[in-house]
């Protein structure tokens, strides 16, 4: 009788020590992205920029640390007198589950602007927002921005892409 014991309590011991560890989930996602200048000097300036974005992630749970690289091309506004320029942010992140199709989004590091036929300038970059997955595809509303030397540029960006756990 003890041995009997002694293997259901070892059994269930097992059995739940292997429920307990995890393996991490990996993320990989591709976006398209829209987004509309809304501080002051940036919307006066530039009318829309868009491109896309790739996103991987690290997670356990509803918890995932994510890395994004994208390439924008933004448009100025005619008669400005201001050029075209490339976007390209690298951010690390975080994504935080809320429901479950629902997440919290925010990133931040450094964006390398170049603006047609200007100079090329490196500054900081952060956004935040809230995404929902339908399927294997996203949708994500972000509001982000760069520190250009003396002020924010900001602008509101729309994400709609695929995504897909390993």
């Amino acid at each position: 009788m003890k041995k009997v014991i002694a293997l259901l309590l070892l059994t269930s011991i097992t059995f739940y020590s292997q429920a307990q560890c995890r393996l991490p989930n990996i993320l990989f996602a591709i976006h398209g992205f829209y987004q509309a200048p809304t501080s002051s000097y940036y919307s006066s300036s530039y009318a829309a920029g868009f491109g896309p974005e790739a996103e991987v992630g690290v997670g356990l749970g509803k918890t995932t640390i994510t890395g994004t690289a994208a390439y924008g091309y933004f448009l100025s506004r005619k008669g400005t007198g201001g050029n075209n320029y490339t976007y390209l942010p690298l951010r690390v992140g975080v994504r935080r589950k809320i429901a479950p199709k629902v997440f919290l989004d925010a990133s931040m590091g450094s964006v390398t602007v170049n603006y047609s036929g200007g100079p090329t300038n490196k500054f900081f970059t952060a956004e935040g927002g809230i995404g929902v997955k339908l399927l294997q595809y996203e949708i994500i509303a972000n509001y982000t921005g760069y520190n250009d030397f003396d002020r924010w540029n900001t602008g509101f960006a729309l994400k709609f892409g695929y995504s897909f756990k390993l």
